[in-house]
């Protein structure tokens, strides 16, 4: 596949997981982008645990992550 094609094949990805994001958003969910590093690195993922504890209202500082 040409660079071109890819690209165009990823911008229609892109538009189209914008517009779940969007209607997720006005739905009243929140919604935060995972990437393999949010998971496996550990000074992201414990970023990214912080962050869902905020969002479902409970306090960081009382979680315990290894």
């Amino acid at each position: 596949m040409s660079t071109r094609g890819r690209t165009t094949r990823d911008i229609g990805r892109r538009s189209i997981d914008a517009g779940r994001r969007h209607l997720l958003e006005r739905h009243g969910w929140a919604v935060r982008e995972l990437f393999a590093a949010d998971v496996h690195r550990r000074p992201r993922r414990i970023d990214t645990l912080e962050a869902v504890a905020v969002l479902l209202g409970l306090d960081p500082s009382t979680l315990t992550i290894t």
